[in-house]
């Protein structure tokens, strides 16, 4: 169902639609979906597998499989795995993002898919497509 990397959290699309954007994440213990922003959608955020602990605007809590919770457009999330064995998370915009802020890393676009990112000073993934954005420099 699911596949899982050793150097980073890993993205599988599911659905890919203006206004509908579904995708698995899949984290080995102590991966990370670095906090972040989406201004223009509504996110959900499902676990499937494992537990996944969320931060969520003011808000920080773990969701265990069979939970889910709403993101408001705007609002700063992130999700890491702290526990000791992988998690598979379901995520759902609505509509699809456009763009995210990324805290703690310099604004860009992604050269292949054109995706509004921030490039991280680590090497990195773009969230929408997966390019390796280790090696790019703005």
């Amino acid at each position: 169902m699911s596949e899982f990397r050793r150097e980073a959290m890993w993205r599988k699309v599911l659905i890919d639609r203006p206004n509908l954007y579904i995708s698995l994440l899949t984290f080995e213990p102590g991966q990370e979906l670095k906090v972040h922003n989406h201004p223009d959608c509504d996110i959900w955020v499902y676990v499937v597998v494992g537990e996944a602990y969320l931060h969520s605007g003011d808000e920080e809590k773990v969701l265990r499989a069979g939970q889910a919770s709403h993101i408001m457009p705007g609002v700063w999330h992130g999700i890491v795995n702290e526990s000791d064995t992988p998690t598979v998370v379901m995520s759902v915009q609505a509509p699809k993002a456009k763009y995210s802020n990324w805290r703690d890393m310099v604004p860009g676009e992604c050269p292949e898919c054109g995706y509004g990112i921030g490039f991280p000073v680590k090497h990195d993934r773009c969230p929408m497509c997966d390019l390796d954005l280790g090696l790019i420099r703005i």
